[in-house]
């Protein structure tokens, strides 16, 4: 049987690894799960979800029976690999590729239409 301590001690090693991989913000780790959004897969925040469900019905006895400990264990376990996987070098470089590949072009656009246009006035 699951404590609420237990119920506690992992839903906050989830909220610090939202925070600490996502960049999550938020007070508790039902806001750091709205905050991370869509960074997260559908199965993976639906386990975070049912987590900080959990961690609602543990601040009472009688609902604290309603969490059934093989699936509070699942969706702790899915959502701290998933977490845990998260390669944060890679995550800033594909970041920075991206944003370099939309400058790029935007850029390649702007010296397109400008060309089109030089052409059109009959300068080139």
């Amino acid at each position: 049987m699951l404590t609420p301590q237990d119920i506690a001690a992992r839903a906050d090693e989830v909220s610090v690894l939202l925070a600490d991989r996502l960049g999550a913000r938020g007070r508790d780790l039902t806001a750091r799960i709205a905050h991370a959004g869509r960074a997260l897969p559908r199965p993976v925040a639906r386990a975070a979800r049912a987590l900080a469900q959990a961690q609602g019905l543990s601040g009472h006895p009688r609902l604290l029976r309603m969490v059934n400990p093989a699936e509070f264990a699942a969706a702790h376990r899915l959502v701290v690999t998933h977490l845990q996987g998260i390669d944060l070098a890679e995550r800033r470089k594909t970041l920075l590729l991206r944003t370099a590949s939309r400058l790029v072009l935007n850029l390649l656009a702007i010296v397109a239409l400008l060309v089109a246009v030089l052409v059109w006035r009959g300068y080139v």
